[in-house]
């Protein structure tokens, strides 16, 4: 377990404004401590990046992304767009697999959070397939419940920022 994908598969990133190049500083996470990074908006806690699932590493159904494979990713996405209130970890996820998730297209995995309660930081997540012709078709929406250890201050960054 562990092998998601080369380092290389998820360098399509484009920046964007007001998005940092962010990634989770230890090499001991099975998925994101694997060279993975992605970016994020501290101002309106958001996060995104892109990834092209391959065959010989992601296939479920034949032609398509297996369901195990994509809740991995949108739980990293959304895990980055709580970076304002690290450490905290997965509580709740959900998933709705809208469309099958193909493989060989580059997608992009967006999080963000929605509101924080107390301890609690609820997001959502999103995997989706822009068109060339410009057309956004979401194969993928989530939430998930984010929970910050008793006696945190979200004050520690799991994130190191590179430029």
């Amino acid at each position: 377990m562990g092998d998601f994908g080369e380092k290389k598969t998820v360098n399509n990133s484009k920046k964007e404004d007001n998005f940092k190049k962010v990634r989770h500083p230890d090499g001991g996470c099975v998925f994101c401590g694997q060279g993975f990074y992605g970016f994020f908006d501290e101002k309106n806690n958001k996060s995104y990046f892109y990834f092209t699932f391959s065959q010989d590493k992601h296939q479920g159904p034949p032609g398509h992304v297996h369901g195990g494979v994509i809740a991995i990713f949108i739980d990293e996405a959304m895990s980055f767009a709580t970076g304002n209130f690290f450490p905290c970890f997965l509580g709740k996820i959900e998933i709705l697999y809208k469309k099958p998730v193909p493989l060989g297209v580059s997608l992009r995995i967006e999080g963000e959070v929605v509101r924080v309660e107390g301890r609690k930081v609820f997001t959502n997540g999103f995997i989706i397939h822009e068109k060339k012709s410009g057309e956004k078709d979401v194969l993928i929406q989530a939430s998930g419940i984010y929970i910050r250890p008793k006696g945190s201050d979200g004050t520690v960054s799991l994130f190191v920022v590179e430029d």
